[in-house]
């Protein structure tokens, strides 16, 4: 289940919920934890990158799956 960032229009408070998908395609709209409105809006977040793909003759960047540049060992 994802999490979603909110911040309490109210108070301020930033808090952070878990929900299906099919919630906030329903129009999540979750209460403050802290001063119960329900004025809340979803900030905006960034995840983090865990690896990158080697695309066409880059080889600056390191290799995580098979391709040009992969090098010796590689899938199988």
């Amino acid at each position: 289940m994802p999490f979603y960032d909110f911040r309490c229009r109210h108070c301020e408070n930033l808090f952070t919920i878990r929900a299906t998908i099919k919630e906030k395609e329903d129009g999540l709209q979750p209460v403050c934890p802290v001063c119960q409105s329900a004025e809340t809006r979803q900030m905006i977040t960034v995840g983090i990158l865990l690896g990158q793909a080697v695309t066409g003759n880059d080889r600056s960047l390191p290799s995580t799956c098979c391709g040009p540049g992969a090098g010796s060992g590689c899938c199988g």
